[in-house]
C-alpha cells in the first residue's frame, strides 16, 4: 500500500511540476519608463534586442501580473434576448430560477442550446472600462462570484448575468518594437494583399531592409478589402462608405507618422485607421456599436500603436491571448496600460484577436515573435492571413 501511495505520490507531483511554466532569468534592461515595482516580477520569458540604431524589440511575458493602477479583472457570462423577443423577462427569469444552483458550465450549456447563444460574449473586463453598457457593467459589478445577476433590462434587449470569478492576478505576453525617431534612421510603410489574403510575412518578406512588422487594418474577407481607406504610396483603398473610424495613423515617405483625420487625407502618401481609443493619457470612450468593439472591452490578443508626439516615439506593441490559463490576454484598459509604460500618450487600435502578428528581423529571417490564436496552440504557427500591415523598414 505505501509503495502505491508513493508512486501515486511521484506522479502527481511529476505532473505539477512539469505543469508550472519554468521561469526565465530576469530581462538584462527595461526602457527607463518602466516603474521599478514591474521589474521585480517573475518572467516565463524575456527577450530584448536593438533592431538598428533607435530601434528596440522588447518581449515581456510576466509569470503573474497585476499593478494597482489596472485593479481586478472580473470573469462574467451572459444570456441575452432581443428588445422585441416575446416574454423575454419571463423566460429569463425561469432560466434564472434554473440555473441559480448551477456553474458557469451549466449557465453557458443553457446559453448555447437552449438560447442559442455563445454566454461568454463578456469576456475578462475591468471596472474602469467604458465600452459596456454602463447597465450591464453595473451589474455585474454589483454581484459577487458565484451568483446571477436580475433581469437586466437596456435598449438593445434583456441581460441575464452570471459573474464566474474575481481575477487578482493572471499571466501577461506582451511584445513591443520601440521606435526612438530622431535616434533612428527608419521609415513607416504600408502594404496591402491584394487580390488575396496573405500572411504579414508574405506582404513584406520581399523588402529585405525590413525589420520589423506587424498586422493591419480591420477588413473583409471576401473579397478582401479594408473596413477604412487605406492610404500606400499616394493609391486609395476605399471601403464601402458606412465605416465609423476616422481617425488613422498617417505619414509622408519617410517622415515621423502622426495621428490625424480622415478629412486631412490628402496631406499625407501613407494612412491607416483604426481607433483612437486614447488620447493624452485619457480613455476616449468608444460606442460599443458594432462587433469588433468587444476588442476594446475583452481578454483578447491586441495590435495596437503608441505614440508620443512631444518626444517624437512611436511603439507597436501585440499581446498574446485566448489562451485562459497560460495567457488570456488583455483588455483595452491594460493595452493602453503597457503603451504607457513605453513612454507614450496615444494609442491606436488596428485589428486585433486572431489577426495580430508581430515579426522581427533574426539575421536574413524574418520570425513571428507571438502566438496567433488561430490555430489553438500556444506556438509561432497560427499566422492568419490579413489584408494589411505596417512594417518598418531601414533607410539604407
Amino acid at each position: 500500500m505505501r509503495r502505491v501511495l508513493f508512486v501515486l505520490f511521484a506522479i502527481i507531483a511529476f505532473a505539477l511540476f512539469t505543469a508550472a511554466p519554468s521561469l526565465a532569468a530576469p530581462p538584462a534592461r527595461f526602457p527607463d519608463s518602466f516603474p521599478q515595482e514591474l521589474r521585480k516580477y517573475k518572467f516565463i520569458e524575456c527577450d530584448v534586442r536593438e533592431l538598428a540604431p533607435g530601434v528596440t524589440y522588447y518581449h515581456y511575458f510576466f509569470d503573474n501580473f497585476m499593478p494597482r493602477e489596472m485593479g481586478d479583472v472580473y470573469d462574467v457570462s451572459q444570456i441575452f434576448l432581443k428588445a422585441d423577443t416575446p416574454d423575454a423577462v419571463k423566460t429569463l427569469k425561469e432560466a434564472r430560477r434554473e440555473l441559480s444552483k448551477g456553474g458557469k458550465k451549466e449557465f453557458e450549456k443553457v446559453a448555447k442550446e437552449r438560447f442559442k447563444y455563445n454566454a461568454h460574449q463578456i469576456p475578462l473586463f475591468n471596472a474602469g472600462i467604458d465600452t459596456l453598457d454602463p447597465q450591464v457593467k453595473a451589474a455585474a459589478l454589483k454581484i459577487s462570484d458565484g451568483r446571477l445577476s436580475d433581469v437586466i433590462e437596456t435598449e438593445e434587449g434583456f441581460y441575464l448575468l452570471r459573474r464566474n470569478r474575481t481575477i487578482k492576478k493572471f499571466p501577461v505576453s506582451v511584445y513591443f518594437v520601440v521606435v526612438e525617431w530622431d535616434k533612428a534612421d527608419v521609415s513607416f510603410k504600408l502594404a496591402e494583399c491584394g487580390p488575396q489574403l496573405k500572411t504579414v510575412e508574405e506582404m513584406v518578406k520581399h523588402d529585405r531592409k525590413t525589420i520589423a512588422a506587424v498586422n493591419g487594418a480591420y477588413f473583409r474577407y471576401v473579397p478582401p478589402t479594408p473596413f477604412y481607406p487605406i492610404k500606400i504610396d499616394g493609391k486609395i483603398y476605399d471601403a464601402k462608405p458606412g465605416y465609423d473610424s476616422k481617425t488613422g495613423m498617417m505619414f509622408r515617405n519617410g517622415e515621423f507618422p502622426v495621428l490625424d483625420h480622415l478629412e486631412n487625407l490628402d496631406k499625407y502618401d501613407n494612412a491607416i485607421l483604426g481607433y483612437h481609443v486614447w488620447k493624452d493619457g485619457v480613455s476616449l470612450q468608444a460606442t460599443p456599436e458594432r462587433h469588433w468593439h468587444a476588442l476594446l472591452s475583452g481578454n483578447t490578443p491586441h495590435t495596437v500603436i503608441g505614440f508620443n508626439p512631444a518626444e517624437r516615439r512611436v511603439v507597436l506593441m501585440t499581446c498574446d491571448g485566448r489562451f485562459p490559463s497560460i495567457a488570456p490576454g488583455l483588455n483595452f484598459h491594460g493595452a493602453c496600460y503597457f503603451l504607457s509604460l513605453m513612454g507614450c500618450s496615444d494609442c491606436l487600435t488596428v485589428d486585433g484577436g486572431g489577426s495580430c502578428q508581430m515579426l522581427i528581423r533574426e539575421g536574413s529571417r524574418l520570425v513571428l515573435k507571438n502566438r496567433p490564436s488561430d490555430n489553438g496552440k500556444f506556438d509561432h504557427n497560427g499566422a492568419r492571413r490579413v489584408q494589411s500591415c505596417i512594417y518598418l523598414v531601414r533607410n539604407r
